[in-house]
């Protein structure tokens, strides 16, 4: 599935974050110490827009 820019209606592209270290995101509450997951980059070479997503999404969905 193709993404579109929402701010030029380019088409997206997939792109990598590079860190010195594994860049993930981590659910907050109280059992949320094991659910990480890492981060999709998407971004638009027309002007730029970047958009981050989880790669497991349902990762969050089990938190309370």
């Amino acid at each position: 599935m193709e993404k579109i820019c929402v701010k030029c209606n380019g088409n997206m592209q997939k792109a990598l974050l590079n860190t010195n270290a594994a860049f993930c995101i981590q659910a907050t509450g109280k059992k949320a110490k094991p659910n990480l997951c890492n981060v999709d980059v998407n971004v638009c070479p027309e002007c730029g827009y970047i958009e981050f997503y989880a790669d497991n999404p349902s990762t969050f969905r089990r938190i309370k």
